[in-house]
């Protein structure tokens, strides 16, 4: 089994600037830990479904910045592909929220684990990403 670690941002933005102040409360589940589940499950409306509607994502193996739903839902989509294919699961490591009004980040820590790596048969941004991730992590 392969290992590589990476940190998560969960933007949930809903509102404009204020002061961002730790929270002192984590929801429970926590939203790290609804992305893992909903990720490890690949249950993509799940997970397009913890962004705002105008939140700026930056997938972890993306060239680019999601701006609208439709992006994030596509980077999900041919994410869980690849997971499904390498026998991707994440675990959540660390998570600190932080709230500003209406404005939240969760922000982490995510350990992604590989059983299989049957990716350098596919070509594609997601996939060569993921083949540079499994061949580079400590096993």
């Amino acid at each position: 089994m392969r290992r590589s670690t990476a940190c998560l941002i969960l933007p949930l933005l809903t509102a404009g600037c204020g002061s961002m102040q730790p929270s002192a409360d984590v929801p429970e589940p926590s939203t790290a830990q609804a992305w893992s589940k909903a990720l490890n499950e690949c249950r993509v409306d799940a997970l397009v479904a913890l962004y705002h509607s105008e939140a700026l994502f930056w997938p972890t193996t993306s060239r680019s910045l999601a701006t609208k739903p439709e992006d994030v839902r596509r980077y999900y989509d041919a994410a869980c592909k690849i997971s499904r294919m390498i026998g991707m699961k994440v675990g959540i490591d660390s998570e600190r929220v932080i709230r500003a009004g209406d404005a939240v980040l969760s922000a982490g820590q995510f350990t992604a684990s590989f059983t299989a790596v049957k990716a350098s048969r596919r070509r594609g941004p997601a996939a060569s990403a993921s083949r540079r991730a499994a061949s580079t992590a400590g096993g």
